[in-house]
């Protein structure tokens, strides 16, 4: 094989890994008409899927490209092997270090529904002539902001104080807080 037709697969393959990702972005701006949902999951030692061997593609093909530079033309098929290995090595730690923990997140933020009960801090001031801000935990440990204010009869909760939500409402995406008792001593 010579150096320009292995330049030329280098070139289609750096394309391809380029390609496939804008593709894959193209089509979910799009909606579902276009989504091919080409994710060939394996349960191999490396998660394996169209994006990993796109990496693998633009790896191959960047890296191989790369060697035919540095390499003496007798021994270009050593670029082949250059850009396997490394196309290899990128592909399966994108799969065990990107993919599979993504795989295992399992988000579920907090609906306004579920606030009610929920202990959180105050961000912003809240009196009761001002909406001010709480501030609460969802169920993977991510910090929620929403507006909020005191419960009738208390005028003001200071910011930094921990607040209880007693009330949603859902329309005005507006908590009704209470403050929580201190204990003696703290």
């Amino acid at each position: 094989m010579n150096v320009q037709t292995l330049g030329t697969i280098y070139l289609c393959c750096i394309a391809a890994g380029f390609a496939v990702p804008l593709f894959q972005i193209a089509a979910g701006a799009l909606g579902g008409f276009f989504d091919l949902d080409a994710d060939f999951d394996t349960d191999g030692p490396f998660p394996l899927n169209l994006m990993s061997l796109a990496l693998f593609s633009g790896v191959f093909g960047a890296l191989g490209r790369l060697s035919l530079v540095f390499l003496p033309e007798e021994l270009v098929w050593l670029s082949l092997l250059i850009g396997t290995l490394c196309g290899i090595a990128g592909a399966a730690a994108f799969g065990r270090f990107v993919l599979r923990p993504l795989r295992q997140n399992r988000a579920e933020a907090l609906q306004m529904k579920d606030l009610r009960w929920q202990v959180g801090t105050v961000r912003l001031e809240i009196r009761e002539d001002f909406y001010g801000s709480v501030s609460l935990l969802s169920s993977v440990g991510s910090v929620i902001t929403y507006s909020a204010r005191p419960i009738p009869g208390v005028e003001r909760i200071e910011v930094g104080s921990q607040v209880m939500v007693v009330e949603v409402d859902e329309k005005k995406r507006l908590c009704t807080v209470s403050p929580m008792k201190s204990r003696k001593g703290e």
